[in-house]
């Protein structure tokens, strides 16, 4: 059912869509299996560079975009710390931060994750028509999203691999809402992907955070966006959002 009020369609056109082992980068050509977190902070600065705050990425000015978010990349992989496990959601929004601060801008950031809290509940994360405000406007997002090995007998979720980042780049808001997102994974197409959403009625999540299991009731399941084959053969069967980091960006 379409949610009322919001628009039926939108999509940042204009925000990059990088692949996240881009060859013609020495950093992602090298790490970029772990540069899920600098990438996707990278496409919302550029789209924001380009539609409504140009001095946020001054070497738009000066080099190509593609070259200019290379560039920009590496600065945010050293201010977010990222290493070869990635990029922790505290450590992204810090550096996000960190560099709009640096360019005389600032953010107000809106978070809700799991992480194995007590009682934890799916307030945002869990209900499509609190998800889709944040693609309007400045305000851009980023979805954690994890690949499970899902038992269709047991209904236990376990996490195979690393959580992963996406953009929000727009949404369907029609017959059947839908998130339109930019994936940098290189098991997903070079193209924006309308990702349905349906949400968990019954089971646990696994060994995501002590305590070892956790009522799965209410996450959302997220299709739409392409699984490595080495996570397949793994078993991994679903994606589930686990947090959503969202950034509005103001002048100062």
């Amino acid at each position: 059912m379409r949610i009322s009020s919001l628009p039926t369609y939108l999509y940042k056109a204009s925000m990059p869509n990088l692949c996240q082992t881009d060859k013609r980068a020495d950093i992602l050509h090298t790490d970029g299996l772990s540069l899920c977190g600098p990438v996707t902070v990278s496409n919302i600065l550029i789209y924001l560079a380009k539609t409504h705050f140009p001095s946020i990425v001054p070497e738009l000015s000066e080099l190509s975009e593609l070259e200019a978010q290379f560039k920009l990349i590496d600065k945010l992989a050293e201010y977010m710390g990222t290493d070869s496990d990635g990029t922790s959601d505290a450590d992204l929004i810090e550096g996000f931060n960190k560099y709009v601060t640096e360019y005389g801008y600032k953010t107000e950031v809106f978070y809700e994750g799991f992480e194995g809290q007590e009682n934890f509940t799916p307030d945002v994360i869990g209900d499509p028509a609190k998800i889709m405000p944040f693609a309007i406007g400045t305000s851009n997002a980023i979805l954690s999203v994890t690949f499970c090995k899902v038992d269709p007998e047991t209904k236990r979720y376990e996490p195979i691999d690393e959580w992963h980042y996406v953009n929000l780049a727009g949404f369907s808001n029609c017959r059947v809402p839908k998130l339109i997102v930019h994936d940098p994974s290189p098991a997903t197409e070079r193209e924006p992907k309308e990702c349905e959403l349906f949400k968990i009625e019954d089971g646990t999540l696994h060994n995501w955070y002590p305590p070892n299991e956790f009522d799965a009731k209410g996450f959302l399941e997220l299709e739409g966006i392409g699984i490595h084959e080495e996570d397949k053969k793994k078993g991994a069967n679903k994606i589930v959002l686990d947090s959503i980091l969202a950034f509005k960006v103001e002048q100062k």
